[in-house]
């Protein structure tokens, strides 16, 4: 099994991008239409990655973009390199992506037992290298100013219950209304 690390390499997002646009669109849009304006793309974990990812290097190809527990941490936080040329590809072609970060509030903290004994250690190490509390702040703070003048298409929650393993199930609803209900979530900024 690879182990991954802080210098650890993504690889594929790319493709995969173009699996979903080539080859899995035009099946599902051979069922049911698809309307092209409210194109949603939901990740969590390294694939709540691959989704802020796409939100920054393809920022058309989705109108809003879920990101729960984004891996931010991996490949030495690389994602976060990629917000300025984000910010001035947006501005060129006038796009508007909404973006939905949520993290849970122990997925940072090593005092939640996991596990047992030694493997307990291990996980808190592996804690305190992906800081998933502190990345998902920091990309928020960092799309922030991009965000000021439509602040409901960008939200960001740290949920208090929860761990990496726990916070999708508290997700579902603010991630839908999110997604559907555009001005829900003005009021809890």
């Amino acid at each position: 099994m690879k182990e991954f690390t802080p210098q650890s390499k993504t690889g594929g997002g790319e493709e995969f991008l173009r699996v979903i646009q080539a080859e899995i669109e035009p099946t599902v849009a051979a069922f049911a239409p698809i309307d092209q304006h409210r194109k949603a793309i939901f990740g969590w974990s390294l694939a709540g990655l691959f989704v802020v990812r796409t939100m920054l290097a393809h920022p058309e190809a989705f109108e809003t973009y879920l990101a729960t527990s984004p891996s931010l941490w991996f490949a030495d936080r690389e994602a976060f390199g990629r917000v300025a040329a984000f910010e001035r590809n947006v501005a060129l072609k006038g796009l508007h992506p909404r973006l939905f970060i949520g993290v849970g509030k122990y997925e940072q903290d090593p005092s939640v037992n996991y596990f047992p004994g030694e493997l307990h250690d291990i996980w808190a190490g592996e804690l305190s290298h992906a800081r998933m509390v502190d990345n998902a702040r920091d990309m928020h703070s960092a799309l922030a100013p991009l965000f000021r003048s439509r602040p409901n298409d960008e939200f960001f929650r740290i949920f208090q219950d929860d761990t990496h393993a726990s916070v999708n199930w508290n997700a579902i609803n603010p991630v839908l209304n999110f997604s559907f209900g555009r001005g829900v979530f003005a009021e809890e900024r």
